[in-house]
């Protein structure tokens, strides 16, 4: 891409420019970026008592983007993320430490359910990139069938040919993309709504999951608990000894009391006449780049006192929007925003 192209949407997203060596990654749009788990410190709950400051001491400007001082102290972007990561390592490790948990904190019951569907995007090293970069999640619906946000396609002019997947259940294969499953349109001018890319991949071996129309809904309860797990860039570059192969130590979630979706009315209320639609999902749950994508999982306890989980949405970006139009969940800078999962998406699940 032409710098006036990658500019242009680096402002489309809102969220950071990131330069890895001598390759030009547009992290930004594979992101979350960072955000705040909640306004208030006593919504971080029991299990992150510590989490709005540790967050509030990051080196990041008002929308979420990393950046470093000039010389006259005003912002301006890190000129790597190596570099970034590397100068600020205690104040990414405090926030992850403080606002996060890894994967071994979660229940067995949710490790099972997500085990065969939770997944990471690598874009492949070459003679620019010295090692597999990470950059977005990802999910299955269906064992050849998954889902990510259209905006992580669009991460090189190459879309995904030049990536791959990796699964919990089986975490070194490497899973090709194969065929996209519908045209959503062209993500320079696509929409808060239509961020979402259904692909067919190489993966040819047999799950233990079965997976249901049930493991999909669109309809539920108000204030509905949720948990976002995925990849966290942070904690992947503050590891200097990272490898791909163990790219499993890189998954986190937060249990903030903030981890629901919040009502309409609510984001109404907050932040005045902004753009709010029924299909988006406004949550407080603390991200980090490399979760867009990432499934958005509802829990529910039952009358027998079991855990229900399945998947409302797609986590896609922080709340602060700046494109002058296509943002239909709006600028709403103390959420994260998500969308239902697409009628397209709950419909691959009643195929045969």
């Amino acid at each position: 891409m032409g710098a006036q192209r990658l500019e242009d949407v680096r402002k489309m997203r809102g969220a950071p420019l990131l330069l890895l060596q001598t390759y030009c990654v547009l992290l930004s749009l594979c992101a979350g970026s960072i955000a705040h788990a909640d306004q208030n410190v006593v919504s971080t709950g029991a299990s992150h008592p510590e989490c709005s400051s540790a967050f509030e001491a990051l080196p990041i400007d008002e929308n979420g983007n990393p950046v470093e001082k000039n010389s006259d102290g005003e912002n301006k972007p890190p000129p790597t993320i190596e570099g970034h990561f590397s100068y600020h390592r205690e104040k990414y490790i405090k926030y992850d430490e403080k606002c996060l948990k890894d994967w071994d904190n979660l229940a067995e019951d949710t490790k099972n359910f997500l085990r065969p569907r939770l997944g990471v995007i690598f874009l492949a090293s070459d003679n620019t990139r010295f090692e597999d970069t990470p950059y977005c999640s990802v999910f299955r619906i269906r064992q050849t069938i998954v889902v990510t946000a259209r905006h992580c396609e669009t991460e090189s002019d190459l879309g995904f040919v030049n990536s791959y997947a990796v699964f919990m259940d089986n975490p070194h294969d490497n899973i090709r993309f194969m065929e996209r499953i519908g045209q959503i349109g062209d993500v320079y001018s696509s929409s808060d709504l239509t961020d979402y890319v259904i692909w067919k991949t190489s993966d040819d071996k047999k799950h233990d999951a079965v997976f249901n129309s049930s493991d999909i809904r669109r309809v539920f309860l108000d204030n509905q608990a949720i948990a976002i797990v995925a990849f966290s860039i942070a904690a992947w570059y503050v590891d200097d000894n990272r490898k791909k192969e163990n790219w499993l130590n890189y998954i986190r979630f937060s249990r903030v009391n903030a981890s629901k979706i919040w009502r309409l009315e609510e984001v109404k209320k907050i932040h005045g006449n902004t753009n709010t639609n029924d299909e988006c999902l406004y949550h407080r749950a603390p991200t980090f780049s490399g979760m867009s994508g990432a499934p958005i999982v509802g829990l529910r306890i039952v009358r027998s006192g079991e855990k229900e989980l399945f998947i409302i949405g797609i986590h896609l970006r922080n709340g602060t929007a700046v494109r002058l139009e296509g943002d239909e969940c709006g600028d709403v800078p103390t959420f994260n925003v998500g969308i239902k999962i697409p009628e397209a998406i709950a419909e691959r699940l009643t195929e045969q």
